[in-house]
């Protein structure tokens, strides 16, 4: 969005900096070239991580989704050096949802993973499943509030209460239930042997805009709390 700012300013050379900036907040400097080598801490890392487990990498290993970020960065990028601001919206818009997917992907792990720890475990994973989550929470609860919270209730820690009370299943359908809203197919978060990760998928979708404008901030929000967590 700044970098969109930027080019209705006519400010191309500072646009183009802050769209390079933003391929930086996704990739990250530890990323190596090869997917075999790379240790990254970011969403593009992830994405690669979590599409062995989903079955949505592609023959070389990376994540289908890191392969249409990297599409829409250089379409953005090359949007904003013809000065093409309508254009290089509509790669920010495609962009935003895609970055999505390795948080469902995420939560839905850890959803399966904690289905039956105690409620008074300890395990690391109960805390890697909350800070997936509370990164996930502001932007399903821009578009699906009842779904959001079911995912709280699940996924973030409430003392003595049974982690995933409701069941993987439950929180699965809660996190792919805005996929319609976001444009974005099911196949892009994949499947799993331990839940039917479509099922649900846009089954409850928002038809209104009114909080279109509003997800560029949430998104925002929900990698912050992400990047805590992963620090």
């Amino acid at each position: 969005e700044l970098a969109k700012s930027a080019c209705v300013e006519r400010l191309s050379l500072e646009s183009i900096n802050r769209w390079d900036r933003t391929a930086a907040y996704i990739i990250g400097s530890m990323e190596s070239t090869t997917v075999a080598n790379g240790d990254g801490q970011l969403i593009w890392h992830l994405a690669n991580m979590r599409s062995l487990a989903f079955g949505t990498a592609e023959a070389d290993g990376e994540a289908v989704v890191n392969g249409k970020i990297e599409d829409m960065l250089f379409a953005g990028k090359g949007a904003l050096d013809a000065g093409d601001c309508p254009r290089a919206q509509l790669e920010i818009d495609k962009l935003q949802q895609q970055v999505v997917v390795p948080l469902m992907q995420s939560v839905i792990q850890y959803a399966i993973d904690n289905e039956n720890t105690p409620a008074a475990s300890t395990s690391t994973s109960l805390a890697s499943g909350e800070g997936f989550a509370l990164a996930l929470i502001p932007i399903i609860s821009t578009r699906q509030v009842d779904d959001s919270l079911v995912i709280a209730e699940n996924m973030v820690f409430q003392p003595g209460q049974q982690p995933v009370r409701d069941g993987a299943q439950t929180v699965t359908d809660a996190v792919v239930s805005v996929l319609t809203n976001l444009n974005l197919r099911c196949g892009y978060v994949g499947s799993s042997s331990q839940v039917e990760v479509c099922r649900n998928a846009g089954a409850r979708a928002q038809t209104s805009t009114a909080h279109d404008r509003t997800w560029a901030t949430t998104a925002a929000a929900g990698l912050i709390v992400l990047v805590l967590y992963l620090a």
